[in-house]
């Protein structure tokens, strides 16, 4: 169960790599410039102010230190899925 969610969280992230990062970056930039007020955005939760800051902070909490050792060790048990002969597969799970 948990493989499989893994598996396309994995896929989706690979995918969207790239709008992922840029989203990212532009939201923890948008959040310390509204917060350090060197520009005037409308408060929206979550968006701006030090709300985004805390928001960011529990975003890569969870992606860093809970999701992302996850995705990779799924990742190296497909390798060595793929690399095993068809007789001798065995998925564990964890």
């Amino acid at each position: 169960m948990m493989n499989r969610a893994i598996d396309r969280w994995d896929a989706f992230a690979e995918r969207y790599m790239t709008a992922m990062t840029v989203i990212g970056v532009l939201w923890m930039v948008l959040g310390w410039a509204s917060h350090a007020r060197f520009i005037e955005l409308p408060e929206w939760p979550l968006l701006t102010g030090m709300s985004a800051i805390v928001a960011g902070v529990v975003f890569n909490a969870a992606w860093w230190g809970f999701l992302y050792p996850r995705v990779q060790r799924r990742r190296k048990q497909r390798e060595n899925l793929v690399s095993q002969p068809a007789s001798t597969q065995v998925e564990s799970t964890p």
